[in-house]
């Protein structure tokens, strides 16, 4: 049996798309998982249009490499990490308190319920 190789995609509509998207500035998003894929590229999108942007992810070494990743393409940007381990209630509650405490005084405008949805 081959491994998996994972294909090398292109896009053809996602910069169109971006560019549409209007300034976030004053806005906060929420996002889980956003080690990779879906949940990273909407963290880094956001990130670049001006949002404040909460990542809710297991701790993880992935974790610590999309941070560094986000740090470098998003300069100067704000976002914050929320550790949020979806397996476990105690941590989801723990994740919830610190977004309620950070939106206190703005809302939050969007949450994106991304974790676990490759399968």
């Amino acid at each position: 049996m081959d491994a998996y190789k994972k294909p090398k995609l292109t896009n053809q509509y996602y910069d169109e798309f971006v560019k549409e998207i209007p300034n976030q500035d004053s806005k906060t998003f929420a996002i889980t998982g956003t080690t990779t894929g879906t949940g990273y590229n909407a963290a880094k999108t956001l990130l670049q249009k001006g949002a404040t942007v909460l990542l809710l992810n297991r701790n993880s070494d992935r974790l610590d490499s999309a941070i560094e990743h986000l740090k470098n393409d998003c300069q100067n940007s704000d976002f914050h990490s929320i550790i949020c381990d979806l397996q476990s209630f105690n941590s989801v509650k723990d994740a919830a308190a610190k977004v309620i405490d950070h939106c206190k005084n703005n809302g939050l405008d969007g949450l994106c319920n991304n974790a676990g949805v490759m399968a």
